[in-house]
Protein backbone atom coordinates (compact mmCIF):
# COMPACT_ATOMS: atom_id res chain seq x y z
CA UNK A 1 0.00 0.00 0.00
CA UNK A 2 1.08 3.58 -0.96
CA UNK A 3 2.69 5.65 2.05
CA UNK A 4 1.42 9.27 2.24
CA UNK A 5 3.31 11.36 -0.27
CA UNK A 6 5.30 14.58 1.31
CA UNK A 7 3.99 18.36 0.52
CA UNK A 8 5.49 19.63 -2.51
CA UNK A 9 8.24 22.38 -1.77
CA UNK A 10 8.34 25.24 -4.49
CA UNK A 11 11.93 24.89 -4.27
CA UNK A 12 12.15 21.51 -5.37
CA UNK A 13 9.41 21.74 -8.46
CA UNK A 14 11.48 25.08 -9.21
CA UNK A 15 15.19 23.01 -9.34
CA UNK A 16 13.25 20.29 -11.02
CA UNK A 17 11.73 22.55 -14.04
CA UNK A 18 15.41 24.18 -14.25
CA UNK A 19 17.51 20.93 -14.32
CA UNK A 20 15.67 18.73 -15.99
CA UNK A 21 15.38 20.45 -19.75
CA UNK A 22 18.79 21.49 -19.51
CA UNK A 23 20.13 18.07 -18.29
CA UNK A 24 18.42 16.46 -21.72
CA UNK A 25 19.33 19.10 -23.99
CA UNK A 26 23.06 18.60 -22.97
CA UNK A 27 22.74 14.85 -22.73
CA UNK A 28 20.73 14.39 -26.16
CA UNK A 29 23.22 16.72 -27.78
CA UNK A 30 26.47 14.78 -26.41
CA UNK A 31 24.87 11.49 -27.74
CA UNK A 32 24.04 13.24 -31.28
CA UNK A 33 27.64 14.68 -31.36
CA UNK A 34 29.21 11.47 -30.26
CA UNK A 35 27.27 9.42 -32.37
CA UNK A 36 27.38 11.68 -35.58
CA UNK A 37 30.61 14.12 -35.68
CA UNK A 38 33.10 12.29 -33.89
CA UNK A 39 35.35 8.96 -35.04
CA UNK A 40 35.07 6.56 -34.55
CA UNK A 41 31.48 7.07 -33.12
CA UNK A 42 29.55 5.14 -30.36
CA UNK A 43 28.20 2.53 -33.10
CA UNK A 44 31.61 2.18 -34.50
CA UNK A 45 33.00 1.61 -30.45
CA UNK A 46 30.73 -0.74 -30.24
CA UNK A 47 31.02 -2.63 -33.18
CA UNK A 48 34.48 -2.49 -32.86
CA UNK A 49 34.63 -4.37 -29.32
CA UNK A 50 31.36 -6.25 -29.44
CA UNK A 51 30.07 -8.90 -27.10
CA UNK A 52 27.60 -11.01 -26.27
CA UNK A 53 25.95 -7.76 -24.50
CA UNK A 54 25.56 -5.58 -27.78
CA UNK A 55 22.28 -4.56 -28.88
CA UNK A 56 21.20 -4.43 -32.55
CA UNK A 57 22.08 -0.82 -33.48
CA UNK A 58 18.93 -0.30 -35.60
CA UNK A 59 16.66 -1.21 -32.80
CA UNK A 60 18.64 0.75 -29.88
CA UNK A 61 18.04 3.52 -32.32
CA UNK A 62 14.25 2.74 -31.88
CA UNK A 63 15.01 2.67 -28.30
CA UNK A 64 16.62 5.82 -27.16
CA UNK A 65 14.54 7.63 -29.60
CA UNK A 66 11.23 7.48 -27.80
CA UNK A 67 13.08 7.58 -24.87
CA UNK A 68 14.18 10.70 -25.48
CA UNK A 69 10.90 11.65 -26.43
CA UNK A 70 9.13 10.65 -23.64
CA UNK A 71 11.90 13.34 -21.69
CA UNK A 72 11.25 16.07 -23.70
CA UNK A 73 7.24 15.38 -22.86
CA UNK A 74 8.32 14.97 -18.63
CA UNK A 75 10.87 17.98 -19.32
CA UNK A 76 7.43 19.64 -20.41
CA UNK A 77 4.58 18.22 -18.19
CA UNK A 78 7.78 20.31 -15.22
CA UNK A 79 6.38 23.80 -16.28
CA UNK A 80 2.51 23.16 -17.69
CA UNK A 81 1.50 20.74 -15.05
CA UNK A 82 -0.68 22.16 -12.48
CA UNK A 83 -2.47 19.29 -10.36
CA UNK A 84 -1.18 18.24 -7.35
CA UNK A 85 -0.70 15.25 -7.89
CA UNK A 86 1.92 15.79 -10.96
CA UNK A 87 3.63 18.08 -9.17
CA UNK A 88 4.52 15.92 -6.14
CA UNK A 89 5.38 13.27 -8.41
CA UNK A 90 7.89 15.57 -10.10
CA UNK A 91 9.45 17.29 -7.77
CA UNK A 92 9.59 14.87 -4.64
CA UNK A 93 9.26 11.42 -7.03
CA UNK A 94 11.84 12.03 -9.45
CA UNK A 95 13.34 15.27 -8.12
CA UNK A 96 16.48 15.95 -9.61
CA UNK A 97 17.78 12.65 -9.58
CA UNK A 98 16.90 12.33 -13.96
CA UNK A 99 18.46 15.21 -14.17
CA UNK A 100 21.86 13.73 -12.50
CA UNK A 101 21.22 11.25 -14.41
CA UNK A 102 21.81 12.88 -17.99
CA UNK A 103 24.57 14.56 -16.89
CA UNK A 104 25.79 11.35 -16.15
CA UNK A 105 25.30 10.02 -19.57
CA UNK A 106 26.90 12.71 -21.18
CA UNK A 107 29.97 12.16 -19.25
CA UNK A 108 29.85 8.56 -19.97
CA UNK A 109 29.82 9.31 -24.07
CA UNK A 110 33.08 10.78 -23.89
CA UNK A 111 34.54 7.99 -21.72
CA UNK A 112 33.03 5.50 -24.22
CA UNK A 113 34.27 7.46 -27.58
CA UNK A 114 37.83 7.76 -25.83
CA UNK A 115 38.09 4.13 -25.91
CA UNK A 116 40.88 3.44 -23.74
CA UNK A 117 40.68 0.41 -20.55
CA UNK A 118 40.90 3.50 -18.28
CA UNK A 119 37.73 4.99 -19.81
CA UNK A 120 35.76 1.85 -20.03
CA UNK A 121 36.38 1.35 -16.21
CA UNK A 122 35.51 4.82 -15.69
CA UNK A 123 32.78 4.42 -17.83
CA UNK A 124 31.58 1.53 -15.85
CA UNK A 125 31.42 3.32 -12.85
CA UNK A 126 29.68 6.04 -14.24
CA UNK A 127 26.78 3.74 -15.88
CA UNK A 128 26.42 1.24 -12.32
CA UNK A 129 25.99 5.39 -10.53
CA UNK A 130 23.04 5.88 -12.85
CA UNK A 131 21.84 2.31 -12.54
CA UNK A 132 21.67 2.95 -8.74
CA UNK A 133 19.82 5.96 -8.95
CA UNK A 134 17.13 5.13 -11.51
CA UNK A 135 16.46 1.90 -9.30
CA UNK A 136 16.50 4.16 -6.01
CA UNK A 137 13.74 6.16 -8.28
CA UNK A 138 12.00 3.54 -9.26
CA UNK A 139 11.31 1.93 -6.27
CA UNK A 140 10.07 5.47 -4.87
CA UNK A 141 7.44 6.31 -7.56
CA UNK A 142 6.58 2.50 -7.44
CA UNK A 143 5.54 2.73 -3.53
CA UNK A 144 4.77 6.23 -3.10
CA UNK A 145 3.52 7.38 -6.28
CA UNK A 146 2.56 4.66 -7.74
CA UNK A 147 0.65 4.94 -11.92
CA UNK A 148 -2.99 5.47 -11.61
CA UNK A 149 -5.17 5.53 -14.59
CA UNK A 150 -6.71 8.57 -13.45
CA UNK A 151 -3.51 10.28 -14.61
CA UNK A 152 -2.07 8.55 -17.65
CA UNK A 153 -0.07 11.47 -18.43
CA UNK A 154 2.46 11.35 -15.30
CA UNK A 155 2.62 7.34 -15.96
CA UNK A 156 3.50 8.16 -19.44
CA UNK A 157 5.67 11.11 -19.22
CA UNK A 158 7.68 9.98 -15.87
CA UNK A 159 7.03 6.16 -14.87
CA UNK A 160 8.00 5.00 -18.70
CA UNK A 161 10.80 7.18 -19.10
CA UNK A 162 12.24 6.37 -16.29
CA UNK A 163 11.71 2.81 -16.77
CA UNK A 164 13.01 2.59 -19.78
CA UNK A 165 16.21 4.02 -18.58
CA UNK A 166 16.84 2.01 -15.89
CA UNK A 167 16.21 -1.47 -18.24
CA UNK A 168 18.66 -0.03 -20.67
CA UNK A 169 20.82 0.07 -17.87
CA UNK A 170 20.47 -3.05 -15.86
CA UNK A 171 20.17 -5.38 -19.18
CA UNK A 172 22.82 -4.08 -22.00
CA UNK A 173 24.70 -1.17 -20.79
CA UNK A 174 26.05 -2.10 -17.95
CA UNK A 175 26.81 -5.58 -18.67
CA UNK A 176 28.39 -4.64 -22.14
CA UNK A 177 30.41 -1.85 -20.83
CA UNK A 178 31.58 -4.53 -17.75
CA UNK A 179 33.04 -7.21 -20.44
CA UNK A 180 34.95 -4.36 -22.49
CA UNK A 181 36.45 -3.62 -19.41
CA UNK A 182 37.44 -7.62 -18.60
CA UNK A 183 38.34 -7.47 -22.30
CA UNK A 184 35.91 -9.97 -23.11
CA UNK A 185 34.91 -8.61 -26.52
CA UNK A 186 35.91 -9.87 -30.39
CA UNK A 187 38.92 -7.34 -30.30
CA UNK A 188 40.38 -9.76 -28.01
CA UNK A 189 39.88 -12.39 -30.22
CA UNK A 190 37.56 -15.97 -29.48
CA UNK A 191 39.19 -16.96 -26.55
CA UNK A 192 37.96 -13.51 -25.22
CA UNK A 193 34.64 -14.19 -26.16
CA UNK A 194 34.93 -17.86 -25.24
CA UNK A 195 35.72 -16.35 -21.56
CA UNK A 196 32.12 -14.41 -21.22
CA UNK A 197 29.89 -17.36 -22.43
CA UNK A 198 29.09 -18.45 -18.89
CA UNK A 199 29.61 -15.26 -17.01
CA UNK A 200 27.21 -13.96 -20.45
CA UNK A 201 24.73 -16.63 -19.16
CA UNK A 202 24.68 -15.71 -15.93
CA UNK A 203 23.92 -12.24 -16.06
CA UNK A 204 21.68 -12.78 -18.26
CA UNK A 205 19.76 -15.30 -16.42
CA UNK A 206 20.10 -13.32 -13.15
CA UNK A 207 18.66 -9.65 -14.72
CA UNK A 208 15.53 -11.85 -16.22
CA UNK A 209 14.77 -13.21 -13.02
CA UNK A 210 15.42 -9.84 -10.99
CA UNK A 211 12.89 -8.39 -14.03
CA UNK A 212 10.40 -11.26 -13.61
CA UNK A 213 9.86 -10.58 -9.89
CA UNK A 214 9.51 -6.76 -10.27
CA UNK A 215 7.06 -7.40 -12.91
CA UNK A 216 5.05 -9.83 -10.83
CA UNK A 217 4.93 -8.05 -7.55
CA UNK A 218 3.95 -4.70 -9.21
CA UNK A 219 2.47 -5.46 -12.15
CA UNK A 220 4.62 -3.44 -14.71
CA UNK A 221 3.83 -3.67 -17.90
CA UNK A 222 6.41 -1.11 -19.18
CA UNK A 223 9.11 -3.15 -17.27
CA UNK A 224 7.59 -6.44 -19.13
CA UNK A 225 7.48 -4.79 -22.65
CA UNK A 226 10.66 -3.13 -22.41
CA UNK A 227 12.63 -6.23 -21.07
CA UNK A 228 11.95 -8.04 -24.26
CA UNK A 229 12.21 -5.81 -26.96
CA UNK A 230 15.95 -5.14 -25.61
CA UNK A 231 16.10 -8.84 -25.10
CA UNK A 232 14.75 -9.25 -28.64
CA UNK A 233 17.64 -6.53 -29.61
CA UNK A 234 19.96 -8.66 -27.95
CA UNK A 235 19.22 -11.79 -30.37
CA UNK A 236 19.05 -9.56 -33.55
CA UNK A 237 22.65 -8.39 -33.43
CA UNK A 238 25.27 -11.14 -34.55
CA UNK A 239 28.93 -10.60 -33.72
CA UNK A 240 30.47 -10.83 -37.39
CA UNK A 241 31.89 -14.05 -38.35
CA UNK A 242 30.66 -15.58 -34.62
CA UNK A 243 27.75 -17.54 -33.75
CA UNK A 244 25.86 -17.04 -30.87
CA UNK A 245 26.51 -20.00 -28.42
CA UNK A 246 23.59 -21.47 -27.71
CA UNK A 247 23.70 -21.35 -23.93
CA UNK A 248 23.43 -17.14 -24.92
CA UNK A 249 20.27 -17.88 -27.17
CA UNK A 250 18.64 -20.52 -24.34
CA UNK A 251 19.30 -17.63 -21.53
CA UNK A 252 17.92 -15.14 -23.46
CA UNK A 253 14.81 -16.75 -24.63
CA UNK A 254 14.69 -17.73 -20.95
CA UNK A 255 14.63 -14.42 -20.18
CA UNK A 256 12.11 -13.08 -22.05
CA UNK A 257 10.12 -16.41 -20.85
CA UNK A 258 10.36 -15.20 -17.53
CA UNK A 259 9.11 -11.99 -18.02
CA UNK A 260 5.88 -12.50 -20.22
CA UNK A 261 4.76 -15.46 -17.60
CA UNK A 262 5.50 -12.83 -14.69
CA UNK A 263 3.26 -10.42 -16.48
CA UNK A 264 0.53 -12.89 -17.14
CA UNK A 265 0.95 -13.99 -13.64
CA UNK A 266 0.82 -10.66 -12.11
CA UNK A 267 -2.77 -9.83 -13.94
CA UNK A 268 -3.79 -13.75 -13.19
CA UNK A 269 -3.24 -12.80 -9.60
CA UNK A 270 -5.48 -9.75 -10.17
CA UNK A 271 -8.39 -11.58 -11.39
CA UNK A 272 -8.32 -14.47 -8.94
CA UNK A 273 -8.18 -11.72 -6.06
CA UNK A 274 -10.79 -9.72 -7.40
CA UNK A 275 -12.91 -13.28 -7.68
CA UNK A 276 -12.26 -14.02 -4.25
CA UNK A 277 -13.07 -10.71 -2.88
CA UNK A 278 -16.33 -10.63 -5.05
CA UNK A 279 -17.42 -14.49 -3.46
CA UNK A 280 -16.15 -12.77 -0.09
CA UNK A 281 -18.45 -9.61 -1.01
CA UNK A 282 -21.32 -11.70 -2.00
CA UNK A 283 -21.17 -13.91 1.14
CA UNK A 284 -20.83 -11.45 3.61
CA UNK A 285 -23.58 -9.58 2.24
CA UNK A 286 -25.63 -13.36 2.44
CA UNK A 287 -24.83 -13.38 5.92
CA UNK A 288 -25.97 -9.87 6.50
CA UNK A 289 -29.14 -10.69 5.20
CA UNK A 290 -29.51 -13.88 6.97
CA UNK A 291 -28.34 -11.78 10.17
CA UNK A 292 -31.27 -9.18 8.98
CA UNK A 293 -33.88 -11.82 8.27
CA UNK A 294 -33.34 -13.62 11.65
CA UNK A 295 -33.45 -10.16 13.71
CA UNK A 296 -36.41 -9.16 12.04
CA UNK A 297 -37.68 -12.93 13.07
CA UNK A 298 -36.85 -12.04 16.15
CA UNK A 299 -38.65 -9.41 16.13
CA UNK A 300 -41.85 -10.43 14.82
CA UNK A 301 -42.08 -12.89 17.66
CA UNK A 302 -41.19 -10.07 20.05
CA UNK A 303 -43.85 -8.13 18.82
CA UNK A 304 -46.00 -11.20 18.77
CA UNK A 305 -45.19 -12.46 22.44
CA UNK A 306 -45.90 -8.29 23.74
CA UNK A 307 -49.45 -8.55 21.63
CA UNK A 308 -50.38 -11.61 23.27
CA UNK A 309 -49.31 -10.85 26.73
CA UNK A 310 -50.68 -7.41 26.03
CA UNK A 311 -54.26 -9.38 24.84
CA UNK A 312 -53.99 -12.13 27.94
CA UNK A 313 -53.72 -8.67 30.52
CA UNK A 314 -56.99 -6.77 28.76
CA UNK A 315 -58.71 -10.27 29.17
CA UNK A 316 -57.79 -10.22 32.95
CA UNK A 317 -58.53 -7.41 33.17
CA UNK A 318 -61.83 -7.71 31.82
CA UNK A 319 -62.60 -10.73 33.68
CA UNK A 320 -61.59 -9.11 37.01
CA UNK A 321 -64.11 -5.73 35.80
CA UNK A 322 -66.35 -8.40 35.08
CA UNK A 323 -66.72 -10.36 38.45
CA UNK A 324 -66.47 -6.94 40.32
CA UNK A 325 -69.49 -5.92 38.52
CA UNK A 326 -71.29 -9.20 39.67
CA UNK A 327 -70.26 -8.67 42.86
CA UNK A 328 -71.61 -5.61 43.00
CA UNK A 329 -74.75 -6.91 41.53
CA UNK A 330 -75.10 -9.27 43.83
CA UNK A 331 -74.58 -7.17 46.82
CA UNK A 332 -77.05 -5.03 45.22
CA UNK A 333 -79.83 -8.08 45.24
CA UNK A 334 -78.70 -8.68 48.90
CA UNK A 335 -79.47 -5.25 49.72
CA UNK A 336 -82.91 -5.03 47.88
CA UNK A 337 -83.75 -8.38 49.52
CA UNK A 338 -82.91 -7.46 52.47
CA UNK A 339 -85.41 -4.11 52.21
CA UNK A 340 -87.68 -5.94 50.81
CA UNK A 341 -88.05 -8.17 53.87
CA UNK A 342 -88.01 -5.43 55.71
CA UNK A 343 -91.23 -3.76 54.66
CA UNK A 344 -92.64 -7.64 54.76
CA UNK A 345 -92.11 -7.82 58.74
CA UNK A 346 -93.25 -3.77 59.09
CA UNK A 347 -96.65 -4.41 57.53
CA UNK A 348 -96.56 -7.74 59.51
CA UNK A 349 -96.22 -5.29 62.56
CA UNK A 350 -98.66 -2.76 61.62
CA UNK A 351 -101.37 -5.22 60.89
CA UNK A 352 -101.20 -7.26 64.39
CA UNK A 353 -100.95 -3.60 65.99
CA UNK A 354 -104.20 -2.89 63.62
CA UNK A 355 -105.28 -5.96 64.91
CA UNK A 356 -105.01 -5.63 68.69
CA UNK A 357 -106.54 -2.09 68.31
CA UNK A 358 -109.52 -3.14 66.77
CA UNK A 359 -110.09 -6.04 69.77
CA UNK A 360 -109.53 -2.99 72.22
CA UNK A 361 -112.17 -0.94 70.68
CA UNK A 362 -114.51 -4.02 70.68
CA UNK A 363 -113.94 -4.40 74.14
CA UNK A 364 -114.77 -1.17 75.23
CA UNK A 365 -117.37 -0.96 73.52
CA UNK A 366 -119.33 -3.93 74.51
CA UNK A 367 -118.72 -2.67 78.68
CA UNK A 368 -120.22 0.48 77.65
CA UNK A 369 -123.46 -1.07 76.48
CA UNK A 370 -123.65 -3.38 79.58
CA UNK A 371 -123.32 -0.01 81.62
CA UNK A 372 -126.04 1.11 79.74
Amino acid sequence: MPSRPPPVSAVALTRVQILTPLSILISAGTLIVTSILIHPSLSEISEKHANYFTPSSAWLLVYWGVLYLLQIGFALLCVVGQQAETKKLIANGVGVRLAICNFLLAVWSITWVVASPACFVAGEVLLAIIALILLITAAILEFIYPPSAKHPLDWIFVHVPIKMLLISMLQVDVAQQLFMALEWDVSHGNKALQHSVWPTFATILSVGAFSALWIFAFQDLTWAACGIVLNLALLAYKIPDHDRPAEIVAATIASIVLQGVALFGSYLQIYIRRQQEGRIRLEEEEDRRIQIAEAEAEAAAARARADALSSHGSRSRLDSQHADQQGLETDLESNEQGLMNGHVEDHASNGTKQDDGVSVTRTLGSAALEER
